[in-house]
């Protein structure tokens, strides 16, 4: 926790200043960021950003491939670097040249995709495995999951990103959308909107699914929304910091139907499905299925499920989103950039 604080610190106090044109200034914050997350993408992408406004156009360009390193899958990165070396204005970037055991490097490595791909569509084309399968998603600190139709969508708190995957053997990425000023904690679906839940700004945003452009902005009703759901008439919404559910109508204003307490200390995931509610903990690495009482307005925890491979050790994952089909449970881990599918069979309640 405090890796992530201190980065945070140096990281947005660097994007200050190169908002204000201090360059220098926030040079030496994202330097800083480093120390402590070299391994953060979006770090090298805004530091690359930064010494292009300042001129410095070969350090740019490192900054940007070693983003792309780490990730491959970040579009914004592809994009900067292939303007920067298509504008040479830095004869550096003119005379580069890749050295052919790079070439070699990279086919070996599509080989090696090309390989794991046809393993994993025969590995899904088998009748309903019992076994848990994982996926590799350009999402580094996935904060929620939604399924909708035949698509998944992933938010990411820390590079502020909305992902849109296929539901197929791969979860092949379809797009990604940077948003402006939102830190997504939470996402759920309909057919026609995506709602984000913000815990620094405490509100929870309408999307149009189409353009990805905010159609509604609602103040949380708790201090630090952590999740989101959508069953259709209702949105629901839960808090880590109040340790509520509360049920919203659909309306002008999200009224709240409906509040309900919780035992979970980090809630951070969210499913509802008829009168059963499934919350997960990232502190206990559980997920807690409640069943709802509508005549008395209370819900009530009916099992609590042990999450293989998640847990509060050291050496497990930190579950960070949660979404459901009949068969799955899928799964977010923070800062392992994959996405965990589950049978239910394989979940033992307690």
């Amino acid at each position: 926790m405090d890796k992530i604080k201190n980065t945070n610190r140096h990281y947005y106090l660097a994007k200050a200043y190169f908002a204000a044109g201090m360059f220098g200034r926030a040079l030496d914050e994202f330097d800083k960021a480093l120390k402590f997350s070299p391994e953060f993408a979006n770090i090298h992408f805004d530091l690359a950003k930064t010494y292009e406004k300042m001129g410095l156009f070969g350090n740019a360009a490192k900054e940007y491939k070693i983003a792309l390193d780490i990730n491959p899958h970040y579009a914004d990165a592809k994009e900067s670097l292939a303007k920067l070396l298509s504008g040479n204005r830095d004869e550096k970037l003119k005379i580069k040249r890749r050295f052919p055991v790079r070439w070699v490097i990279k086919i070996f490595s599509g080989a090696v995709s090309i390989v794991l791909i046809f393993f994993t569509i025969y590995y899904f084309a088998r009748p309903v495995p019992q076994s848990i399968a994982y996926f590799s998603i350009p999402s580094l600190h996935p904060s929620g999951i939604t399924i909708s139709d035949k698509e998944i969508w992933i938010c990411d708190w820390f590079s502020s990103t909305v992902y849109k995957h296929k539901f197929d053997a791969t979860l092949s990425l379809i797009k990604s959308t940077k948003l402006s000023d939102i830190h997504p904690a939470g996402i759920a679906s309909n057919k026609k909107e995506l709602w984000l839940c913000d815990a620094f700004s405490k509100k929870i945003f309408q999307f149009d699914k189409n353009t990805l452009k905010v159609s509604g902005s609602f103040q949380s009703p708790g201090a630090n929304p952590s999740a989101v759901f959508d069953s259709g008439e209702f949105l629901w919404s839960c808090d880590s910091h109040e340790d509520k559910i509360y049920r919203h109508k659909k309306d002008k204003n999200l009224t709240i139907d409906l509040t309900f307490s919780l035992s979970n200390p980090n809630t951070v995931g969210l499913f509802v499905r008829g009168k059963n509610i499934f919350v997960a903990d990232a502190d206990t690495g559980k997920v807690h299925m409640y069943l709802l009482d509508e005549k008395v307005k209370k819900i009530s925890q009916i099992s609590e499920y042990e999450i293989p491979a998640f847990g509060t050790s050291a050496t497990t994952r930190k579950i960070s989103g949660l979404s459901m089909t009949s068969d799955y449970l899928f799964i977010t881990s923070e800062g392992t950039g994959e996405v965990y599918r589950i049978p239910f069979k394989m979940l033992k309640s307690k």
